[in-house]
């Protein structure tokens, strides 16, 4: 249930973070915390995970939990690869000259 819930919660987190703008220091504070968060996450569900070649049965109820599990997985590194590239897209930015010639007196 907990991982569940905090993958739901870090997914849209992920989505919220997404649609704000570029120059937003709290969308890229949250971000900056959510990779680790959503990796952290993802890499633990994958520890659950039966092998995928016990049966290909799909009315077995363990089969059926693998296979969500392999798209929670799924979305959550999917969150999480979202969040870096918006970090590396802000860490790449350019600074207007205008702004930089004002931080630098």
């Amino acid at each position: 249930m907990f991982p569940g819930s905090a993958g739901l919660i870090g997914i849209v987190l992920t989505i919220v973070v997404l649609a704000a703008p570029a120059a937003s220091r709290t969308a890229n504070g949250i971000a900056a915390l959510l990779v680790p968060t959503l990796a952290y996450v993802a890499w633990r569900l994958i520890e659950f995970i039966a092998p995928m070649a016990a049966t290909i049965d799909p009315r077995d109820p363990v089969e059926e939990f693998d296979i969500w599990l392999t798209g929670a997985v799924a979305l959550l590194t999917l969150a999480a690869l979202t969040c870096v590239v918006r970090l590396v897209a802000v860490a790449f930015r350019r600074v207007p000259l205008s702004r930089s010639a004002r931080l630098a007196r």
